[in-house]
């Protein structure tokens, strides 16, 4: 409708300058606010569909071509793990590509995970949940702290990672639906379910589960307030099972 009324605008205003009219009649119209549509979430069955469709994908080169089988099975471990990890954390997806060791802690009694939030670059401290501490627990033994926990993942663009798991997707025979169509010439299309919905399926699934505000704001570092939180172990214990609530997958 604002398309509509800005090209008919278009030819008053002409008709105006030619003296045909006194008054652009489109001049008091209002435009009409666009409608917000929000991301979907993925279910717990979905994400499972998700891990499944995985398994035994067979992976594309960067430039056409087939992947080796060891660099398949490389790819199918990282992507299993990239996917508990957004769905069990929270993160951003060039956040959790880029997790490294350090960022890891499974030896406190309090599993955590650490680490700079990218775009806000605040502290982000995320009680590890059983089933994502199963998955760590499961890979090889990192040769140095730096040693980034998806190696075959993470210096890959987000981008390109995104595409990725639109084809994971497809093999989950998880239902696409576009929810902005892309504008003439410019912009792009922008999909109801991307990588991003597991953080939105994170955040949901623990509003759902009556977790407070304030401690799912803790969790997915959706703040204005510019403060350096520091956790207290009594902190640690309520993020803990605020993440415990997640079902396994």
């Amino acid at each position: 409708m604002n398309l509509d009324v800005t090209i008919l605008s278009a030819a008053f205003n002409a008709a105006l300058k030619q003296g045909h009219i006194s008054v652009n009649p489109c001049g008091a119209v209002e435009p009409l606010k666009e409608k917000v549509q929000r991301k979907s979430t993925f279910t717990p069955e979905q994400v499972t569909a998700l891990l499944k469709a995985v398994e035994d994908m067979e992976f594309a080169a960067p430039r056409g071509g087939k992947l080796d089988k060891k660099s398949n099975e490389a790819l199918r471990r990282d992507w299993r793990g990239l996917i508990l990890t957004a769905f069990y954390t929270g993160a951003r997806l060039g956040d959790a590509a880029t997790f490294q060791w350090k960022n890891v802690d499974l030896v406190s009694e309090i599993k955590t995970i650490r680490f700079d939030q990218g775009k806000t670059g605040r502290e982000i401290v995320i009680a590890v949940h059983p089933a994502l501490e199963d998955y760590l627990l499961s890979l090889p033994a990192p040769k140095t702290d730096a040693a980034f926990l998806f190696p075959s993942l993470a210096q890959r663009y987000v981008s390109p990672l995104s595409k990725m798991f639109m084809k994971i997707m497809e093999r989950a025979h998880i239902e696409q639906r576009v929810i902005r169509e892309k504008r003439e010439g410019s912009g792009r299309s922008v999909n109801a379910l991307s990588f991003h919905s597991l953080r939105h399926s994170f955040s949901s699934l623990l509003a759902n589960a009556g977790i407070a505000e304030e401690t799912r704001m803790a969790l997915t570092g959706h703040t204005t307030r510019e403060v350096h939180q520091r956790y207290t172990h009594r902190d640690l214990v309520l993020l803990r099972d605020a993440v415990a609530v997640l079902p396994r997958v």
